[in-house]
């Protein structure tokens, strides 16, 4: 069975006392959905990783969602798929210092040097991007 499978089976079982509906339950779902896509990323299960991501992205899950399908569509090689979720995360959500990171990366794969170095520019100005954030010192020491 599907992942979405088995989450309608755990909220419709007797006795369970409560249903997810509506944008609550959405909330909760896109939650559980990228929550089990993380241990899923974490135990090097890629496929089944994205299915969830994208489980929580179809169900309005907003830039991280997007961001953590493009991850691990990177990981997998997957780098133009990866790069259009990058685009739409991006859409959602352009101050994400993770997803311009990622952006970058995948541009510098595709060998559009100049496009991944303003990428990379951007997320290190990012307010968002923490002084220890593990991308910042690679791209400093890259890019004068």
């Amino acid at each position: 069975r599907s992942l979405l499978d088995r989450v309608a089976a755990m909220e419709n079982r007797p006795g369970a006392g409560y249903r997810l509906s509506g944008r609550m339950g959405n909330f909760y779902r896109q939650t559980a959905f990228n929550g089990i896509g993380q241990a899923l990323l974490g135990q090097g299960k890629f496929e089944a990783a994205a299915e969830s991501f994208r489980h929580a992205e179809e169900m309005g899950g907003g830039a991280r969602s997007a961001y953590h399908l493009a991850q691990t569509l990177c990981l997998m090689g997957r780098d133009e798929e990866a790069l259009k979720i990058c685009e739409s995360a991006l859409a959602l959500g352009p101050d994400s210092g993770d997803a311009l990171f990622l952006r970058g990366l995948l541009l510098e794969r595709q060998k559009q040097y100049a496009e991944a170095v303003a990428s990379y520019r951007k997320a290190l100005a990012t307010p968002s991007v923490q002084p220890a954030h593990p991308c910042r010192s690679r791209v400093r020491r890259t890019i004068p």
